[in-house]
């Protein structure tokens, strides 16, 4: 992995965003964070019921796919706008 992803990562106080063609972050991430990863490929079908799902359960969740403009329907996620109720999180 690059040092700068690292640093990204590393340091990062929201949530970091990597441009990682060689697919050294990702692989790097799912070593680190195990069964408790979620990957999710926006350009799958149903993918936001997924993220939510994963959120709710409070897992680690590794958006990929993403382009150059990032979807509206993040903006809560990315904003940090997600609430816990009840032992369980929701956006």
């Amino acid at each position: 992995m690059s040092f700068e992803n690292a640093s990204i990562i590393s340091s990062c106080s929201r949530w970091p965003l990597l441009i990682d063609p060689q697919l050294q972050g990702s692989n790097w991430i799912r070593g680190s964070q195990g069964d408790n990863l979620s990957p999710i490929n926006i350009n799958q079908k149903h993918w936001m019921r997924e993220l939510t799902k994963n959120i709710t359960e409070g897992r680690a969740v590794l958006l990929e796919g993403i382009q150059e403009e990032i979807e509206a329907t993040l903006d809560p996620l990315l904003a940090r706008a997600i609430v816990k109720k009840a032992g369980s999180y929701s956006l």
